[in-house]
């Protein structure tokens, strides 16, 4: 917490249960810390009054569910670096449990940490091994090492906007909170102390976080916010407790309860979808379409000029063998003549003497994956090869419903290209 939490003011709500300790925490810059009574209440500090209010109810249909909605607001005055948390404290914890963040965190994502520059990949040859442990780049997680641990996200960085664990002693349980309040996204933060063996959950607003999540790494944390009086925020959370004799039953929980506070809000009439095919269908036709190669491109080469080689043929993951399938589906002639000659470019010229298909062709040469030119070692990326083998077994099933004869050679790549998985894993 280190700086950012250096001279703040904390109140405190509490309520134990089961060895979880439930605090309301206002944070505001040049003020020792004072305890908030329990049931909320008014209370004068950070050169402000304030008002807490904190509602409970169980959630019908929920065994051991509640949901809490925290209201502060300051009255009066003024706040320098002002925000709110609800926090669960959980004694008795051991690191082996497991903790998860929708989309962000899997098991703390204690994994081994390779700091490097996009794309992620290993690329020295002494890492070509099959008992390379999972690593990641340098992202928010827990420790391995047991050493104290400490991650700051915000909801946007998860699929939904949750908090939950699986502990070794059986212990499950679940935080739901929304998406925004007044002040934008929330905060999500977890810490890790293995030596009290004490777990922290915390819900802010708005965010503050020390730092943030980049894409290879991290950049500056948020700016804080000062408040006036009549500002106000609520915080609104669903948790949830139950028995968890393994981590499948956590995300069993999850999936059931996961819409509760942010439903879908059913499908939004923008476009139809008639038109939206149309458009789509005309600019692959008259943009991505190279008839000299004769294959639908990732780029949009048609007008031949030179484009970046990754600009013209990539398996699977941005375009080839994946378009395809809507054409097939729903194309006009030209569109179905077209994908024809793109899948047979797919199923007779880039299969490789493994079995394994060329991530990339500029329809003359192929080569492995890569972003502006091949990595060395001839490297393929796993989801590409995935990507060819599903989309493309789907469209031979597709031309065999619609009466269309598929080339032999086409179902022998498929099946070479499964049969390469097979020998790999």
């Amino acid at each position: 917490m280190g700086k950012l939490i250096l001279g703040f003011v904390l109140f405190y709500l509490t309520a134990v249960c089961g060895g979880e300790t439930a605090q309301i925490v206002l944070q505001t810059a040049g003020s020792d810390p004072v305890t908030f009574p329990v049931g909320g209440g008014a209370l004068t500090a950070g050169g402000g009054r304030w008002d807490c209010r904190i509602t409970r109810k169980p959630v019908p249909g929920r065994e051991a569910c509640e949901e809490i909605v925290v209201a502060v607001k300051l009255v009066e005055g003024t706040a320098k670096a002002a925000s709110v948390s609800y926090r669960c404290d959980f004694a008795d914890w051991d690191p082996t449990g497991y903790v998860f963040v929708p989309a962000a965190v899997y098991d703390g994502n204690r994994f081994d940490v390779l700091p490097q520059d996009y794309p992620p990949l290993w690329r020295d040859t002494s890492q070509f091994r099959v008992d390379q442990p999972i690593t990641i780049t340098e992202q928010p997680r827990l420790q391995k090492n047991g050493a104290p641990g400490r991650i700051e996200l915000d909801t946007g960085s998860a699929a939904t906007p949750a908090l939950g664990f699986r502990a070794v002693d059986g212990r499950g349980f679940l935080l739901l909170t929304q998406q925004q309040c007044a002040c934008g996204n929330l905060g999500l933060t977890i810490e890790e102390d293995p030596a009290a063996r004490r777990l922290r959950f915390s819900v802010t607003a708005p965010r503050l976080r020390s730092k943030i999540a980049n894409m290879m790494g991290f950049r500056a944390g948020d700016p804080p916010r000062d408040w006036k009086a009549g500002d106000a925020v609520e915080i609104r959370l669903r948790v949830w407790r139950f028995k968890a004799p393994d981590v499948q039953t956590l995300f069993d929980h999850f999936a059931e309860c996961r819409k509760e506070l942010e439903p879908s809000g059913g499908a939004q009439n923008t476009l139809p979808f008639s038109e939206a095919w149309r458009l789509l269908e005309e600019k692959h036709n008259a943009h991505n379409w190279n008839g000299t190669l004769g294959f639908y491109c990732h780029g949009e080469t048609a007008n031949g000029t030179q484009k970046p080689l990754y600009d013209y043929w990539q398996l699977g993951w941005v375009s080839g063998g994946i378009n395809t399938l809507a054409m097939l589906l729903q194309g006009n002639g030209m569109s179905r003549e077209r994908t024809w000659k793109t899948l047979d470019f797919m199923f007779t010229k880039t299969p490789a003497k493994s079995g394994f298909w060329s991530g990339a062709s500029d329809g003359k040469g192929f080569f492995g994956d890569g972003f502006a030119t091949p990595h060395p070692h001839n490297l393929s990326m796993v989801r590409k090869q995935a990507d060819g083998l599903a989309f493309g077994m789907k469209q031979l099933l597709l031309l065999r419903e619609q009466h269309t004869p598929v080339p032999p050679a086409w179902e022998a790549a498929a099946r070479s290209l499964a049969d390469a998985f097979v020998r790999l894993w």
